[in-house]
């Protein structure tokens, strides 16, 4: 039995009429900073938010040197580890942190802060390697109930 009256459900044409953009102009600059606001001075001072120093700044711990050793040769970070022994002796003690230590490579990696210099580019190769090996090892969303 077929139904006396067929109801359409098709737009008509006056549902599809489109109303045209409205663009504004802008620079580049303006755009820029709509989307990412504005850009950082020099001016931040990190100094109160970072931790206070101690023998990590300033000598290879024996757990890192025995991590440095049982790694790879060829990922073995002598740059890192020479030049920014605070960030090598961090890396070691959260090495078997998966999640602490990634994210951790992450915030090396990102620059959050206007005044930072960034590391040379032989030591972010280096941090890269690592993170990418610790990512080998450690893969995201493995169960880490059992100790490496």
């Amino acid at each position: 039995m077929q139904p006396t009256h067929r109801r359409s459900f098709a737009p008509t044409l006056k549902n599809l009429e489109m109303k045209p953009f409205v663009f504004e102009k802008v620079s580049v600059a303006d755009a820029r900073e709509v989307l990412v606001g504005k850009p950082r001075t020099g001016g931040d001072d990190w100094s109160s938010r970072r931790a206070a120093a101690n023998d990590d700044d300033e000598l290879l711990q024996p757990t890192t040197l025995e991590w440095l050793y049982d790694l790879p040769p060829a990922l073995q970070p002598h740059g890192l580890a020479g030049r920014f022994v605070r960030i090598a002796n961090r890396i070691s003690a959260l090495w078997t942190q998966p999640v602490r230590c990634s994210n951790y490579f992450a915030d090396l990696m990102i620059l959050r802060r206007g005044s930072r210099q960034g590391f040379p580019a032989a030591v972010a190769r280096e941090i890269a390697k690592l993170a990418e090996y610790h990512e080998s090892i450690y893969p995201v969303g493995r169960c880490w109930t059992v100790a490496r």
